[in-house]
C-alpha cells in the first residue's frame, strides 16, 4: 500500500471504499449518505466527531473479529 501512496501523493484521487482502512492516509475523505455529504475531514477527525463514520468503521471492524 504504500507504493501505491507513494505514487499518488501530491495528486487529487477519487476512491470509493468498502474497506475503511485503506482510505486512512488520505488527507480529505467525503462521507456520502443518500447521495450528500454529511461529513467530511480527515480519518482521525471523522473518528473523534464519533458520528456516522465513527459508528460504520466500527460496525465494520467488529464483523472482522
Amino acid at each position: 500500500m504504500k507504493n501505491v501512496m507513494d505514487l499518488l501523493c501530491g495528486k487529487t484521487v477519487t476512491d470509493i471504499a468498502h474497506r475503511l482502512d485503506s482510505i486512512r492516509g488520505f488527507d480529505q475523505i467525503f462521507v456520502f449518505q443518500d447521495g450528500h455529504i454529511i461529513e467530511q475531514g480527515s480519518f482521525d477527525e471523522l473518528i473523534e466527531k464519533r458520528q456516522y463514520f465513527h459508528d460504520l468503521y466500527y460496525r465494520a471492524t467488529a464483523l472482522m473479529f
